[in-house]
């Protein structure tokens, strides 16, 4: 078995997890967050399970790739508002619509 000259304990992922979840408060994209969330699910396995250093960072890059591919997938489209819902009057006066439901007295 060959020994590497370096280990990363479940702490370091932990910490890196958490710097990079403090990192995206001050940064406009939500990239950073889901490498700290794939950071923290690796400090969690790492601690359950013994993973070499090289299975670790393997595993960090595909929880991450995931989690970027299923937010550009599937939640950033949700965010997308599409109608004027929410908006004040002054923006939607004078637009036309149709009524599809009768009024209730």
């Amino acid at each position: 078995m060959v020994e590497t000259l370096w280990m990363i304990e479940p702490w370091h992922w932990l910490v890196l997890g958490f710097i990079l979840l403090i990192i995206e408060m001050f940064v406009p994209t939500f990239a950073s967050l889901w490498f700290g969330a794939a950071a923290i699910i690796v400090a969690a396995l790492s601690w359950l399970l013994p993973i070499s250093v090289y299975l670790q960072i393997l595993i960090w890059l595909v929880i991450s790739a995931i989690f970027l591919l299923a937010w550009f997938k599937f939640i950033k489209p949700l965010s997308v508002d599409r109608t004027k819902a929410g908006l004040g009057g002054s923006i939607i006066v004078g637009e036309t619509g149709m009524i599809i439901v009768p009024p209730q007295p």
